[in-house]
């Protein structure tokens, strides 16, 4: 299948992958080469998958089809990464289901057929989730060590998003020293993602640093008045509707919109492979999201809201690494304005409570949801469409 899509489609109207293939060329010659982030400076204002794609060329030759395997590779990582975090989430049949979804949600595929750098920032970010969940329950230094790695890599690729893995770290390690349960350890994450957060923090502010490593604009860097700038400029453009956060959780929703599919194009693909999602992850993915947030069963509640909260799996168990995620990138999305590129990270989490919503939901009730939520959505679309129209 990749094949026939990269002859029908090579590359996308108006992408980066154009100008990443062609960095890609020629490939790093030395040692020296492998570690000179700073040769694409004027070419490429984050050099990460350029510099990727380089050192892949020196092994493969200059192939845009071995460039696009390299994503569905990455795909590959991904699942099993999230089949690592579904063990200790869950269990076993939790986690070989959640290793199936991964590798048939169609939105992600968008990102093994095109190429672009989100594959790659999607698996770091789960790899970086993955840590924080081992340091959840205890700081080892290999989580360490792979949660500081992950981290300093996205900065190559996307270095704003660092901001959003200190927010998991302080947040995530935050509801875990203040929830219910006594716990001599729970103090324990909250220190360490502080000693983890600081070199994170002082190398993406520093201008010297990020531009040794190829990273030239002003904007990108986190301290700089051109980064406020620039975070100012989105949010004065931001997506102000009531319909955000729908839109943000279906992904895409042009693909029910007949107009779409006179051009069979990059937007065409993208739409098209968010239509399975819509119809049969996101009810459940509202399911699972409301079902973690209730209290563990056998817990003692007090009245209150608070003490409900502290007594669900959403701010007792690691699963409120994946909230703060979610949350997080629902902020960054409004910020920019964008539903699509800037969101991809979540897509695996958004995975995880959406399996974990149709595995605990019960199967008569999973099927009256189905059902009624196809009804709900074949309605919706008719007459959001047929209004714009």
């Amino acid at each position: 299948m990749l094949t026939l899509m990269n002859e029908w489609m090579p590359f996308s109207d108006g992408g980066d992958d154009l100008s990443y293939y062609q960095l890609a060329d020629p490939p790093v010659q030395s040692l020296g080469d492998v570690f000179d982030l700073t040769r694409f400076i004027g070419e490429m204002e984050q050099p990460g998958y350029p510099w990727l794609l380089s050192i892949l060329n020196a092994l493969t030759g200059h192939d845009l089809l071995v460039y696009k395997s390299l994503n569905f590779f990455f795909l590959l990582i991904l699942a099993f990464t999230w089949y690592r975090i579904g063990l200790i989430l869950v269990g076993p049949r939790y986690a070989r289901r959640l290793v199936i979804l991964i590798l048939v949600f169609t939105p992600l595929w968008f990102y093994v057929f095109v190429l672009l750098k989100d594959m790659t920032i999607t698996l770091l970010q789960s790899l970086f989730i993955l840590a924080a969940i081992q340091i959840w329950h205890r700081a080892q230094f290999r989580p360490v060590f792979l949660a500081l790695t992950t981290s300093f890599l996205l900065i190559l690729f996307r270095s704003a998003l660092i901001i959003q893995n200190m927010a998991v770290m302080l947040g995530g390690y935050s509801i875990k020293s203040l929830g219910s349960r006594v716990d001599s350890y729970r103090w324990l994450p909250f220190v360490f993602s502080i000693i983890l957060v600081i070199p994170l923090y002082l190398i993406s502010t520093n201008p010297q640093i990020m531009n040794s490593l190829g990273i030239y604009s002003e904007y990108r860097v986190i301290s700089s008045v051109d980064f406020g700038e620039n975070a100012k400029m989105y949010l004065e453009q931001q997506l102000n509707t009531p319909l955000f956060l729908i839109i943000y959780l279906f992904s895409e929703v042009a693909g029910f919109n007949s107009q779409t599919w006179l051009l069979l194009d990059a937007a065409w693909l993208r739409s098209v492979l968010a239509i399975p999602w819509i119809l049969f992850g996101v009810p459940f993915f509202v399911v699972g999201f409301w079902i973690l947030l209730k209290p563990l069963e056998g817990a003692r509640v007090r009245p209150g809201i608070i003490s409900s909260l502290q007594q669900s799996k959403a701010v007792s168990t690691p699963w409120s690494l994946l909230f703060v995620f979610i949350i997080s990138s629902i902020v960054i999305s409004w910020i920019v304005g964008d539903t699509t590129r800037w969101r991809i990270p979540d897509f695996p989490m958004v995975i995880a409570i959406a399996l974990y919503g149709w595995m605990y939901s019960g199967k008569r009730v999973s099927q009256k949801i189905m059902l009624v939520w196809l009804i709900l959505v074949s309605i919706f679309f008719t007459f959001f469409y047929a209004y714009r129209g």
